[in-house]
């Protein structure tokens, strides 16, 4: 946060520096390409929340597609016993209990990662929120001077 608030710091200088517009007392003439080097260097240098949370969403993604993936392949393991049990009834009612208990298993499972993946996500994207409202005001403030000034 600190490198952040060192490069909003540089940009409020370079805007307090700047040669005024002419026949304008608020606009300033701005040179592009280092303003853009610094929103670069910004956004290079925003929390790590931010990526923490792409990961958490691809993670989650994937334990997702893991879940589904290992409840088919225990539903396809489930139909195969169960097709292999055919001679006896009650073998084959055993094997649907199973499977069915084997389903109910990998649902809760899937449903428990994808609450933990969604509840990190949320405070992650929480703390990035608060971070980012508290740069906002921190510009503003800024912006606020500028104009007093």
């Amino acid at each position: 946060m600190d490198n952040v608030e060192m490069i909003i710091n540089e940009l409020e200088a370079e805007v307090l520096k700047a040669r005024k517009a002419a026949f304008s007392q608020t606009e300033v003439v701005l040179d592009r390409y280092m303003l853009l080097d610094i929103i670069n260097r910004l956004r290079v240098s925003l929390p790590s929340e931010f990526r923490e949370a792409r990961a958490i969403v691809k993670e989650r993604e994937e334990i997702l597609s893991q879940a589904n993936m290992e409840a088919q392949r225990i539903v396809s393991e489930a139909a195969q016993a169960a097709d292999q049990m055919t001679s006896e009834s009650e073998i084959i009612r055993e094997a649907h209990e199973r499977a069915d208990q084997i389903i109910l298993e990998a649902e809760e499972s899937f449903r428990k990662a994808d609450y933990e993946a969604r509840s990190a996500a949320f405070s992650i994207l929480d703390r990035t929120e608060k971070l980012l409202q508290e740069s906002i005001k921190a510009i503003n403030e800024r912006k606020r001077r500028l104009i007093e000034d």
